[in-house]
């Protein structure tokens, strides 16, 4: 073979040497990108996540604290119906120890 051709050789090696490089820096930088954005969605649900949390756990807190004022309520209100009723029923019994 001539120098000629051992140059094309040498000139077409380093060619696909470079351009394999190339591919595979760029196949590593789309990999990288890929992981990234991969990433990013992974990251953005769990702190959808973390806020539903959040509101579910203010929801939750403002219920709990209206249903605790009404059992309140409802508890004082059937004491003062017991307490009524006791009274009636006292009357009623002494209405029929008179008769």
């Amino acid at each position: 073979m001539s120098n000629e051709g051992n140059n094309i050789v040498y000139g077409v090696s380093a060619t696909l040497a470079f351009l394999t490089a190339g591919a595979v820096d760029a196949h590593e930088r789309g990999m990288a990108a890929l992981r990234e954005a991969r990433q990013a969605e992974a990251d953005a649900r769990y702190y959808d996540a973390v806020d539903q949390l959040e509101l579910d756990y203010k929801v939750l807190s403002d219920l709990t604290r209206k249903l605790s004022k009404e059992l309140a309520e409802e508890k004082a209100k059937n004491k003062s119906l017991t307490a009524a009723l006791a009274q009636r029923q006292a009357l009623i019994d002494q209405m029929r120890n008179r008769a």
